[in-house]
């Protein structure tokens, strides 16, 4: 068993969905991996980053 972790995702709730993918891309660096709107009903919208090495 191999004693590597790694992190598959995590889900934040941000008021201001456009500044916080600025933020992300434009500061923190991160590259936008998808961006997602429910078309079943659901109210919101989801966003992807890639951070690491896919494995």
């Amino acid at each position: 068993m191999s004693s590597q972790k790694r992190m598959d995702h995590i889900g934040i709730t941000v008021r201001d969905l456009e500044t916080t993918l600025r933020f992300y891309t434009e500061i923190v660096g991160l590259e936008l991996k998808d961006r997602v709107t429910p078309t079943n009903g659901v109210i919101g919208r989801e966003s992807a980053f890639r951070i690491g090495a896919d494995v």
